[in-house]
């Protein structure tokens, strides 16, 4: 299926598996605890006493949903959504009950950009409740078309999500926005549910960038760049608040997710309730996914 975040669609940026070998994993923080109904069963009876068991949404089955108020579809909410399902009105996202890898190649990274990315992962965790894994340094290089199962190189399963600086031709990000430091890729794919969901992804950011500070806050930083990025990963498009990660020109953005990032990532994480992932070889990856800078 074809979608277009930001300014142009590419054919599908799909993900890779999981790296063998590369840099030990970081601990990741426990996410951040999110509202969700609980459900008391009724399990038996001993000696008179009602057992009961408490049970999240989460071993309800996944597809169930939290009670949570429909999304704002036209921008006023200070968010919009780079892909909604037509039919139900959702936007595509990640399954929030599982675990989302992600890798690095540093090879041509500045200094601190490594820890910019962990650090941008992170604060996704806390606003999402998605548990994002590191799993180390790789080689692979970004690019725009990116196979989504690379068996020889990560095993079964869905790749994890890229991030790497690479060499960028002045129109990859001038065609978008003359601010434009780096691109989000990815292709939503369909479940047997008939539901749109994101299963990995890729970041490129320019190697060539001579004006971008380490860290988070005002001004042009990597920390802004990589978590703006992200935020097209997990389902974000563009927003018109200077105050949001999301508004398109970095010199304009936030160096952290401002109320309106906030108020779109609680319809993309675990509030929204738990997806039915696929396996690789029950997905048609012909389609085409979506580019945002």
């Amino acid at each position: 299926m074809t979608t277009s975040g930001g300014s142009w669609s590419t054919p599908a940026a799909v993900p890779a598996p999981r790296p063998v070998g590369g840099a030990p994993a970081s601990p990741t923080p426990p996410p951040r605890p999110v509202s969700r109904p609980w459900v008391l069963l009724l399990t038996g009876l001993i000696g008179g006493i009602a057992l009961f068991a408490v049970v999240g949404p989460q071993l309800l089955g996944a597809g169930s949903r939290s009670a949570l108020d429909p999304p704002v579809l036209d921008g006023s909410g200070g968010y919009r959504f780079i892909h909604v399902d037509g039919g139900t009105g959702l936007p595509s996202r990640f399954d929030p009950c599982s675990p989302v890898s992600y890798v690095v190649n540093p090879a041509a990274a500045p200094p601190g950009g490594v820890a910019d990315v962990q650090e941008a992962f992170r604060r996704a965790e806390l606003a999402t409740g998605i548990r994002f894994v590191y799993e180390g340094e790789v080689d692979e290089v970004p690019m725009r078309e990116r196979t989504a199962h690379q068996p020889e190189r990560y095993g079964d399963g869905w790749a994890p999500i890229l991030v790497g600086w690479v060499p960028m031709a002045p129109d990859e990000g001038e065609r978008v926005h003359g601010a434009v430091v780096g691109w989000a890729a990815h292709a939503p794919v369909r479940n047997s549910r008939g539901q749109d969901l994101v299963t990995s992804g890729t970041i490129a950011l320019d190697a060539g960038a001579r004006s971008v500070n380490p860290g988070f806050g005002a001004g042009r930083r990597w920390g802004n760049v990589v978590l703006h990025e992200l935020g097209h990963l997990l389902g974000l498009d563009h927003s018109e608040h200077p105050g949001e990660v999301m508004h398109a020109t970095v010199d304009q953005g936030a160096g952290d997710w401002g109320p309106g990032d906030l108020a779109g990532l609680v319809h993309l994480g675990r509030e929204a309730g738990c997806l039915r992932v696929p396996a690789p070889d029950r997905v048609d990856m012909s389609g085409t996914g979506s580019v945002a800078g």
